[in-house]
């Protein structure tokens, strides 16, 4: 008998998107499920959309957000009332393919693995679908990483060893998405595993890296989940800038969007200096907790300098605190030229981190 996959479905006044998610729940080959609908307490018509579909299929279950708003603490209401053997997610405006749980499925029992996981296409506003790793540098970076790592090879299934965190770390390679993961349950029941709720944003990423610290894990090489870019989402918002330095800064909307992700990017560096720390699967601890500094000091400069015309004693400040990590006389000039209501347009290559 299947074992049952309890489905966690994140929402937030997504009456007009929630059916694409949903429906491609209910397509899945994979069918002994649990969808647990957790909503951020909306205030459109998101629950009565569920509701309907709640009427004609009695797996699906809805329920409010009981922690602090955000993803985070809907999932983490999530995980609390799921019952299955396996956890997934899914965000409420994207989508499975149909065997995304029969394959994952398949690779955690006949491999022996605890968490898997699959690639995506990305698809923006004009309706354009991409593969992120299908080709270009995307694909050479996936290359390296088989070659480096020498995973145990099953089709497309790729079974990693103790040295997966280590070198997503020191490499900077994102290449797992929190909606296509799928895990044992008992994993993060028994090391009291859940989201970050004082992360505004990326608290996915922290959550990934805990789990895989505890687990044997598995990417299956094939896209299972299809991402999209909405009007809100920062890429977006980029690309109508065309992602000059100049034109961002004089979009006080997204400067302040942007300055948020990078704030909250910078304190989950900041935390995932302590995991390191403690992390069973590191090795090169003072190498990983280098690269943390690196990245949460040009975070910090990164927000000074998009923050220079809007905010520019928000700016100086942000500067300041990215000398802690690494002082550098570009830095001082920054903040004169900002202090003096200069623009500071030129900066050197590679010290602004957008990612």
């Amino acid at each position: 008998m299947e074992e049952k996959v309890s489905v966690i479905i994140p929402v937030f006044n997504r009456e007009k998107v929630i059916h694409r998610a949903i429906n491609s729940v209910l397509n899945q080959e994979y069918n002994h499920l649990e969808i647990i609908i957790v909503d951020d307490h909306s205030t459109d018509n998101t629950r009565k959309v569920v509701e309907e579909y709640m009427e004609k299929d009695a797996r699906i279950c809805y329920c409010l957000n009981e922690n602090k708003q955000g993803p985070a603490g809907a999932r983490n209401t999530g995980i609390k009332k799921a019952t299955g053997t396996y956890i997934a997610f899914l965000d409420s405006d994207d989508e499975w393919l149909t065997f995304h749980l029969s394959e994952s499925v398949e690779a955690i029992e006949q491999h022996g693995v605890d968490v898997c996981f699959a690639l995506w296409y990305e698809k923006n506003l004009q309706g354009d679908c991409k593969e992120p790793f299908g080709d270009g540098n995307g694909r050479q970076r996936i290359e390296k990483l088989v070659k480096t790592l020498k995973p145990i090879e099953v089709g497309d299934y790729l079974i990693f060893d103790d040295h997966l965190i280590e070198y997503v770390i020191l490499e900077r390679f994102y290449f797992y998405h929190i909606n296509t993961l799928v895990f044992r349950r008992k994993i993060i029941e028994d090391n009291g595993v859940l989201f970050n709720e004082d992360l505004g944003t990326n608290e996915d990423l922290d959550f990934s890296m805990n789990l895989f610290d505890l687990s044997k894990v598995c990417l299956i090489r094939k896209c299972h989940f299809i991402y999209y870019q909405g009007t809100d989402n920062l890429y977006a918002f980029m690309n109508r800038a065309n992602f000059s330095l100049e034109s961002i800064i004089e979009n006080k909307r997204l400067v302040r969007k942007m300055s948020y992700c990078d704030y909250n990017k910078a304190k989950m560096f900041t935390l995932r200096k302590d995991f390191i720390r403690r992390a069973n699967k590191i090795t090169k601890k003072t190498e990983c907790v280098k690269e943390c500094n690196d990245r949460i000091g040009k975070k910090y400069f990164t927000i000074g300098i998009l923050n220079q015309k809007l905010r520019p004693y928000y700016a100086i400040k942000s500067i300041m605190v990215s000398m802690r990590y690494e002082a550098r006389w570009y830095k001082v000039v920054c903040i004169l030229r900002i202090l003096f209501r200069k623009s500071c347009l030129e900066v050197p290559e590679g010290s602004l981190y957008f990612t």
